[in-house]
C-alpha cells in the first residue's frame, strides 16, 4: 500500500517541478492553478466528502478541542522562544510562531491525507481548517495588529471574523456542509454530482501545483531564526499532537490521523504575512525546508502506520 499511494504523490509533483523547470509551464500559471484549487476543486471535493457521512461522523468534539489545545501551546511556545531568545519584536515573533503551529492542511493535506487513510479523514481535515481559520488566524491577525483592534468594539471585530471567515470558499463549503446534516438537508443529487466530479481534481492539481512551486525557488540566508519555526513545525508539532492524543484518546486512529496533519509543511499564508510584515526570505527559506522535511516525515509515518 505504501509504494501504491506514495509513489503516485511523488511523480505527481515531480511532473509539477519538471514542468517548470522546462518551460511548460510560467510560475504564474501555477499560481493560477493554486487559485483554482483553493476556490473550487478543494471546496466541491470537501461539500461532496463531508455530505455523504452524517453529522455524528463528521463531528468530533474531542479531535478538535486535543488538536487546537496543541496547536495552540505549540504557537505561544514557539512565540516565547522567538521573541526571548532571537529578540525580535512582536509581530515578527506572531507570524514566525504562526507557521510552527499550522499545517497547510487546505491544500496539501485535503490533497494527501484522504489518499492514505480514506474519505473518513476528511471530517478530521475539515474540523482542522475550521481551527486553523477561524481560531488560530484570528488570533495571528489579531495579535499582529492589536493596536488598531484596540480602537475597535467588540461586535465589529466579530463581525470582521465572520465575514472573513464566508469569503472563505474552504471554511464555507465546511460550514454548509455542516450544516446540511445538522438540518438533514440533502443537495440535489444533479448538484452533489457536480461536485463530485470537481472534486476528484483536487488532489492531482494540488500535487502538480506544489511539485510547480518548488521549481525555481533556492534557500537562500538560512539562519537560527529561520530554522527555528521549521524545527517546531515539523518535529515539535508533530510530537505535541500525538503526545495529547496518546493520553488523552483511545482512538488510535484518530491519533496517527492527527499525527500526519499535524507534521504537514507550513502554509503559503505564513509566506503572505511573511511578505507584509517584512520577514519575507527568512519566511519563503522556513517554507521551502517545511516542505521538503515534511513531506519526507510525511512519507514516514504513512510507511510505519499505513503500509
Amino acid at each position: 500500500m505504501f509504494l501504491t499511494v506514495i509513489l503516485p504523490i511523488l511523480f505527481l509533483v515531480l511532473i509539477g517541478y519538471l514542468s517548470v523547470n522546462w518551460g511548460l509551464l510560467t510560475p504564474e500559471q501555477i499560481k493560477s492553478l493554486g487559485t483554482f484549487v483553493m476556490k473550487v476543486t478543494l471546496p466541491a471535493f470537501l461539500l461532496h466528502a463531508l455530505l455523504g457521512q452524517t453529522f455524528e461522523e463528521v463531528w468530533k468534539p474531542k479531535y478538535f478541542l486535543l488538536y487546537g489545545m496543541g496547536s495552540l501551546i505549540v504557537f505561544f511556545v514557539s512565540y516565547y522562544v522567538i521573541k526571548h531568545f532571537f529578540h525580535q519584536r512582536l509581530t515578527s515573533a506572531v507570524i514566525f510562531s504562526f507557521g510552527s503551529a499550522m499545517s497547510n492542511t487546505g491544500l496539501i493535506g485535503t490533497a494527501i491525507v484522504p489518499m492514505v487513510v480514506g474519505k473518513d479523514a476528511v471530517a478530521y481535515l475539515a474540523q482542522t481548517i475550521l481551527f486553523e481559520s477561524l481560531i488560530l488566524t484570528t488570533l495571528v491577525l489579531f495579535l499582529t495588529d492589536s493596536h488598531a483592534y484596540e480602537k475597535t468594539a467588540f461586535p465589529i471585530f466579530i463581525k470582521k471574523v465572520v465575514y472573513n471567515a464566508l469569503h472563505s470558499p474552504l471554511v464555507l463549503s465546511i460550514l454548509i456542509a455542516f450544516s446540511c446534516l445538522f438540518l438533514e438537508v440533502s443537495l440535489p443529487t444533479v448538484l452533489d454530482e457536480t461536485f463530485e466530479v470537481l472534486g476528484q481534481a483536487a488532489a492531482p492539481v494540488a500535487l502538480f501545483m506544489i511539485g510547480g512551486g518548488l521549481a525555481g525557488i533556492k534557500v537562500k540566508h538560512l539562519d537560527g531564526l529561520a530554522l527555528c519555526p521549521v524545527v517546531f513545525k515539523v518535529l515539535l508539532m508533530p510530537i505535541m499532537i500525538f503526545v495529547l492524543f496518546y493520553i488523552f484518546s483511545e482512538d488510535r486512529e484518530m491519533m496517527r490521523i492527527a499525527t500526519l496533519i499535524a507534521v504537514l509543511p507550513m502554509p503559503t499564508l505564513f509566506q503572505v504575512l511573511g511578505h507584509i510584515y517584512g520577514i519575507e526570505k527568512r519566511a519563503i527559506n522556513a517554507c521551502i525546508l517545511s516542505t521538503v522535511i515534511g513531506l519526507f516525515l510525511a512519507s514516514t509515518l504513512i510507511f510505519l502506520w499505513w503500509s
